[in-house]
């Protein structure tokens, strides 16, 4: 697992990660939240196995997406959410409450939208797994408006859109095209987490938190943050979609010309992200050369 401790801020945005991660109450189980939204589809076992993007209409998906991000910006206070946590509030005195329960809230809507949108399970034998890890910090990268991040989910939604068996690109999320967004990230955190007071203790903190957070502050900030991170998946989803409707609607000479050619520049582009290796990049490149 990757650990960024160059700083500080770094330093306490990756202890505020891993408090987090490390609990079972952040984790949302694929399966249970999947069969909760499709359980009367008739292809419901296809979305549990790869996910419903390919089967879901894009407008129901669109529209779970906003259901979910309004039912997370008004789910319950700090005090009940940070007294649920193993350990309560007395677990976590270096990381105010407000600031647990507002990210915890993010990670968990990042998890269902990415659920949502075909990715695979990031848990394995209920372990996170590093890629898992990694994803989620790009999605809150997304959220926080750090450069980059959009566009590396973007990428990563479309290659998986891609794929027969969805699988988190376990070598795109390890390179080092990525280390930047994730470090950048846990900086912006660990910034938000120092500039509150360490001075209050979390005994004063939460009465403010009870007033502020559930009166406006989760709706005004973490409405926005969840809509960034549901464009960029959504574009990346169906990005191959709309691509291939585009293609039906040009004559078909011009389909022959130029399929392999856009192919090649889809390629190279995942490839100049991360998103595959070069091996891959290699393979694609030929077969698409051969079309030509």
């Amino acid at each position: 697992m990757v650990e960024f401790m160059e700083n500080p801020e770094t330093a306490k945005g990756n202890e505020l990660i891993n408090t987090l991660l490390s609990n079972k109450v952040m984790r949302v189980d694929r399966k249970e939240f999947l069969y909760s939204l499709f359980k009367d589809e008739a292809r419901y076992g296809d979305i549990s196995q790869n996910g419903p993007i390919d089967i879901i209409e894009e407008n129901q998906i669109h529209s779970i997406a906003l259901k979910l991000i309004d039912e997370t910006t008004l789910k319950s206070s700090a005090v009940s959410f940070v007294a649920g946590l193993p350990g309560g509030v007395a677990a976590f005195a270096t990381i105010p409450a407000d600031i647990l329960q507002f990210y915890g809230m993010s990670i968990n809507l990042a998890q269902k939208l990415m659920y949502l949108y075909g990715y695979p399970d990031m848990y394995n034998d209920d372990k996170l797994t590093e890629e898992g890890r990694a994803a989620l910090i790009v999605f809150l990268g997304v959220m926080l408006g750090v450069s980059g991040a959009s566009t590396a989910v973007k990428g990563i939604s479309t290659a998986l859109a891609g794929q027969a068996v969805k699988k988190l690109p376990q070598q795109a999320l390890t390179k080092t095209v990525y280390y930047p967004i994730i470090k950048k990230t846990l900086s912006n955190l660990g910034v938000k987490v120092t500039k509150n007071s360490f001075a209050k203790s979390v005994s004063k903190v939460i009465p403010v938190v009870g007033g502020v957070v559930s009166g406006g502050l989760t709706m005004v900030t973490l409405k926005p943050m969840g809509k960034k991170l549901k464009n960029a998946l959504h574009e990346g989803a169906f990005s191959i979609i709309e691509e291939v409707e585009v293609i039906y609607e040009v004559e078909p000479t011009t389909v022959t010309e130029n399929t392999p050619f856009a192919n090649l520049k889809q390629a190279k582009e995942l490839f100049d992200l991360g998103i595959i290796d070069e091996s891959e990049f290699t393979e694609l490149k030929n077969r698409y050369l051969s079309e030509l």
